[in-house]
């Protein structure tokens, strides 16, 4: 059930930007241009712009998830500071929030009460993109409280979450996470970057699932295997 509203819902986030695409076209070089006053073909290219970057992001992201599902995708690993990463995304997200919003980074403290050095083998822009999504998913939908970036080492792998105090999640969507986005008032919002945070996860050899404990809000969880060569020094 989960997957056929997956490539349903694909069919038609796709189907929108390019009649955008295609209307604005037309009336940009239909003959027509003159009628246009400065603001109109001001506003036209912009949605060109949009419509195009956003369909070009969602093709690419169809052919990511392709891959991965076929088994083609290979990861690009480097070595990453954990809290340099997670410090510039926060920095990157403060402009995003609402007003009453606060944005928290929660890092790893050693017994001393120091930030942990760690340094992370990862595919640093898939694991980037993962955050970038789930903080983009918390601030859109927290218009007071607060957000919460933060990591945890264990044994054998490295917990990220994001966690903030907006709008629930059903919890009849939680087993669809992987195809299916924040529930809203008016039904289950698609949302094609939620699977591919999944695949991104099981490649690196961890997972991405939902924090049913949270009962406020929501807990957003992604973790990656050390499996990868990885450093930590205190």
């Amino acid at each position: 059930r989960a997957k056929n509203s997956f490539f349903l819902n694909v069919e038609n986030e796709i189907r929108h930007p390019l009649d955008t695409i295609v209307q604005a076209n037309l009336r940009l070089n239909g003959g027509s241009t003159d009628n246009l006053s400065s603001e109109e073909r001001a506003k036209l290219l912009t949605e060109l712009r949009t419509d195009s970057k956003f369909l070009t992001e969602m093709v690419n992201n169809v052919l990511d998830i392709s891959k991965m599902e076929s088994g083609t995708y290979r990861l690009e690993l480097d070595t990453i500071n954990v809290s340099d990463m997670c410090s510039t995304l926060i920095e990157e997200f403060k402009s995003k929030t609402a007003s009453g919003v606060e944005l928290r980074y929660e890092p790893q403290k050693d017994e001393n009460g120091k930030e942990m050095n760690i340094e992370l083998c990862t595919d640093v822009a898939r694991l980037r993109f993962s955050l970038q999504y789930y903080l983009d998913n918390a601030c859109k939908n927290t218009l007071d409280g607060i957000v919460t970036l933060a990591y945890e080492m264990l044994p054998d792998k490295i917990r990220f979450s994001v966690t903030d105090t907006g709008k629930d999640i059903s919890e009849d969507n939680v087993e669809d996470i992987s195809y299916l986005g924040r529930q809203k008032d008016d039904g289950t919002r698609f949302d094609i970057n939620s699977h591919l945070v999944h695949l991104i996860s099981e490649l690196l050899k961890g997972k991405a699932y939902i924090d049913t404990s949270c009962k406020s809000g929501a807990r957003f969880v992604f973790e990656q295997s050390l499996e990868f060569e990885q450093k930590s020094n205190t």
